[in-house]
């Protein structure tokens, strides 16, 4: 694996990226919209000694992305292909941020994770400090276990969680549990 150049005034580190873990990231890239940083949501559920507060980073076109990483329509269609779940989630993040932007709401975009490794891909806060915690999968089959996070955060924060959605490759909406659905991802658009 190449090293990363040492950040510089210019530059700074995003630990959590998806398409090249410690990576520099110019902030002139940022600014002209290249990349998307996901803040940690930071209160209210965890101790902060176990919460990880790195930012995650999302190209701002998965299109772009798969490009410059080489993937092909072909290549993505295989299940077992790496890239999959990395370019669906930035894929849904950018969905789900620009649908943000549209209604003018003061929701803001976070995600979560924790020393003990639990993490959920997307959190929505709404405005009256509810949680709408989302987990991306690319796989065509909505499991279980990609809701057992979102019901460990259902549990610890109660009435603040809204609802939790794994949005996956599949075509059936389907209950998980409690305040857990899985949906289609077309769903974005469908509502």
């Amino acid at each position: 694996m190449p090293h990363s150049p040492r950040p510089t005034s210019r530059t700074s580190r995003c630990p959590n990226s998806k398409f090249g873990t410690g990576r520099p990231v110019s902030k002139v890239q940022a600014a002209v919209c290249l990349e998307q940083v996901i803040n940690p949501l930071t209160s209210g559920f965890a101790p902060a000694q176990a919460r990880i507060r790195h930012p995650k980073l999302h190209m701002a076109d998965s299109g772009l992305a798969a490009t410059l990483l080489g993937a092909t329509p072909d290549s993505l269609s295989d299940p077992t292909e790496p890239l999959r779940g990395p370019l669906h989630e930035t894929f849904v993040a950018n969905e789900v941020r620009k649908q943000l932007s549209f209604g003018g709401s003061s929701a803001t975009l976070h995600h979560f994770r924790d020393r003990r490794q639990r993490e959920v891909d997307l959190i929505v806060r709404l405005a009256d400090g509810k949680l709408v915690c989302i987990e991306v999968t690319a796989a065509m089959r909505a499991h279980g276990r990609k809701a057992q996070t979102l019901g460990w955060l259902r549990d610890t924060i109660g009435d603040r969680f809204e609802c939790g959605i794994v949005l996956y490759a599949g075509e059936q909406p389907l209950r998980l549990g409690p305040r857990i659905v899985a949906l289609p991802i077309f769903y974005l658009w469908e509502a």
